[in-house]
């Protein structure tokens, strides 16, 4: 049993100096960037318009991490990181969408086809429905297309 103690010690002891004496690789990261350590919690571009997050495990990964007041690009971390201010932001919106950076948040709907009566027009970054296409829930419809829709019982 004495020799099963020491050889656990002796594995602890070692897997310790392995983790501590690791020393980060050598990140050649691109302009508007610096290697550091950054959380799955911190906002990107995909993540720009999400609720904050109340909880987070804070899971450090080291790697290229953006210029304060920038975020990285959708699709693009590491050393092909491209770090933007939020307003450059391309955010990925559904079939029949587009990003517009000062969306109104006024758009036509199958309910409402010509826009809301009384609507106070914020802007306010967001993807917004194609020409010739209207709200209908959170997907885009031909405006011909509601018809169908909301004449089923």
């Amino acid at each position: 049993m004495g020799f099963f103690k020491l050889s656990a010690v002796f594995l602890l002891s070692l897997l310790q100096w392995e983790v501590h004496s690791v020393s980060p690789p050598n990140l050649k990261c691109p302009r508007h960037s610096f290697p550091g350590h950054i959380s799955p919690c911190e906002k990107t571009c995909a993540n720009l318009h999400d609720p904050p997050v109340k909880t987070c495990i804070e899971l450090a990964i080291y790697t290229c991490k953006c210029d304060k007041g920038l975020l990285a690009q959708t699709g693009t971390s590491g050393e092909t990181v491209q770090c933007v201010k939020p307003e450059q932001c391309k955010v990925p919106c559904g079939p029949n969408q587009h990003y517009d950076p000062c969306n109104f948040k006024c758009q036509p709907t199958c309910e409402q086809p010509t826009g809301p009566k009384a609507c106070i027009e914020v802007c306010a970054p967001g993807c917004v429905c194609d020409k010739g296409y209207v709200l209908s829930g959170e997907t885009c419809v031909k405006e011909r297309d509601c018809i169908i829709l909301y004449s089923q019982p």
